[in-house]
């Protein structure tokens, strides 16, 4: 399988390396932090400084956290491509807590009262 792996931080190597150990090949790309790079795997997995280019590459597409590029991801995502992560959509049910509350009750979850909005 190949994995793209888009990491703000750096907090996805040790599931990266044993992906690699299983066989699978990996692209991961961290953006600069202050302009610097982050020396962060070098010489362990395959780093990446444009993720957008190897996205028909990939058969797989992970977003390791919350990320500057959230409306990018949500754009793939709507294209159909295999993300799995945080995007646009899943930062407003979690910080917009009407908008989350619509939605559970939408899908016919049961919630505590509340009064909005927050």
């Amino acid at each position: 399988m190949n994995l793209l792996v888009v990491d703000s931080t750096g907090l996805a190597t040790d599931v990266l390396l044993r992906a690699i150990k299983a066989g699978h090949s990996v692209k991961w790309f961290m953006p600069k932090h202050e302009g610097e790079r982050l020396p962060v795997g070098d010489g362990l997995v395959d780093r990446v400084d444009d993720w957008e280019k190897h996205v028909d590459w990939a058969d797989f597409i992970w977003t390791a956290d919350n990320l500057n590029d959230m409306e990018k991801i949500t754009k793939y995502k709507k294209k159909g491509y295999p993300v799995y992560g945080p995007d646009s959509e899943s930062a407003k049910l979690e910080l917009d807590r009407n908008y989350g509350q619509d939605v559970l009750k939408k899908a016919g979850v049961k919630i505590m009262p509340y009064e909005g909005p927050f």
